[in-house]
This record gives structure tokens, C-alpha cells and sequence, in this order.
């Protein structure tokens, strides 16, 4: 009779439990850094972080990704430099070319699947291998982008703001191509009555707003 108890307990006790083991097996696996304070991911599949980045932040379904397939194609490893895109097949081999560059004196260089501009962010990540950690990379550029449309009121403004060219709206032309959503739902219904943004709007906590990240990567291999 007491095993009998116990076995339905434990039956009860799963079926509570299950629908919260499910649910955190749906989110990236977080990994704790060796200095216990930043967060890390153990896969390379930006798709799936991205996802789950445009869920967290509220951006459009598949805007995010958009940006990423304009910047880098989505590969993890990529790297431009001096105006040259590099595809790496990993991390350890982008880090090695990045600190080349470093050396040869190269200011300007954009790494991961969102192209972050270390000149202007790399001081937001603990390590060159933090910022190109796929899950802090996107995660830092989802932000960055939510920021971006929180200050100016439309995700088209956030997308031109994102990208650091001269060319800011062919950039977001070219993303919003590859998006192919509703533009009715790039503003935000908070600005929407409003003709003009104010430069006091307040800026998102702990984001840095004048400059952003890369100019997109175009060649698929590294030379």
C-alpha cells in the first residue's frame, strides 16, 4: 500500500514538472563563463538564438534574422576586415585572424552573425571569444536594435541607426527586402501620430546609441 502511495506521488509530481522541462528545453542552453557572470551558448546555430532574441526583445518575426542574413549570411564565424569579408569554419581560426589584424593596426572590424563593430562595442564583451560567442552576439545586437527603435519609433529608423555606412538607406531597403513582412508593423503606435523624434528621447539603459555594428558580409569564403 505504501509503494502504491509513493508511485502515484511521484506520477503527480512529474505530471506538474513536465510542462516546465519541456519549455526550458525549447530555450538555448545557457552556460555560465569562467568568471560566473556572463552568459555563453554552446551552439553555433544562430537561427535558433535569434529566434529566440526576437521573442525576448519584441522585435518583428524574422527581422532580427533579416538583419543577420544581410550582415553575415547567418554564419557564425564571419569576419570583416578592412573592408574584406572572411568566413571562418571556426571560432578558435576567426580569433587567430582577428588578432592578426589587430596587429597590422586594423581599427575597423566586425564579427559574428550580426557583424558587431569591435571599434565601437568590443569594449561591451569580456573577450574577443565572448563577443564571438553566437548566443552574446546576438543577444547584444537584439538589444542594440530594440534600443535603437525604443529612441526613434520605428524599426525602419532602428535598422538605418544599426547600420554604421554612409548608406543607411539601401541597408535597410536591403534588409526589409529580405524580411518581406508588414511594414504597418515597423512603428510603434506610440509614435505613430508624431511627425518628428526628438534627439531627448530617452535612450535604452546600458546601450550605446552613436554608432552600430556592420556594413554586411558579402563573400562566403575566406581568402
Amino acid at each position: 500500500m505504501i509503494k502504491r502511495i509513493i508511485t502515484i506521488g511521484l506520477l503527480i509530481i512529474a505530471a506538474l514538472t513536465l510542462p516546465f522541462s519541456l519549455k526550458a528545453n525549447m530555450l538555448p542552453k545557457i552556460k555560465k563563463s569562467s568568471k560566473g557572470n556572463s552568459n555563453s551558448h554552446e551552439t553555433s546555430d544562430c537561427q535558433a538564438i535569434i529566434k529566440h532574441f526576437e521573442n525576448e526583445y519584441n522585435i518583428p518575426e524574422n527581422l532580427l534574422a533579416a538583419v543577420a542574413m544581410v550582415e553575415s549570411g547567418k554564419y557564425p564565424w564571419s569576419i570583416n576586415a578592412r573592408g574584406r569579408a572572411h568566413v571562418f569554419g571556426t571560432k578558435s581560426e576567426a580569433i587567430s585572424f582577428i588578432e592578426k589584424q589587430k596587429k597590422r593596426g586594423t581599427k575597423n572590424i566586425y564579427v559574428g552573425c550580426m557583424q558587431i563593430c569591435l571599434k565601437s562595442h568590443g569594449k561591451r564583451f569580456e573577450t574577443l571569444d565572448h563577443a564571438l560567442t553566437p548566443y552574446n552576439n546576438i543577444r547584444y545586437a537584439a538589444k542594440l536594435l530594440r534600443g535603437l527603435f525604443d529612441r526613434f519609433g520605428s524599426w525602419e529608423s532602428a535598422l538605418m541607426h544599426y547600420n554604421a555606412s554612409s548608406r543607411k538607406v539601401s541597408y535597410k531597403n536591403r534588409v526589409l527586402a529580405i524580411w518581406g513582412g508588414d511594414k504597418a508593423n515597423l512603428v510603434s503606435t506610440s509614435f505613430a501620430n508624431k511627425t518628428e523624434i526628438h534627439e531627448d528621447v530617452a535612450k535604452a539603459p546600458h546601450i550605446k546609441i552613436a554608432f552600430g555594428p556592420g556594413m554586411g558580409i558579402r563573400s562566403q569564403k575566406a581568402q
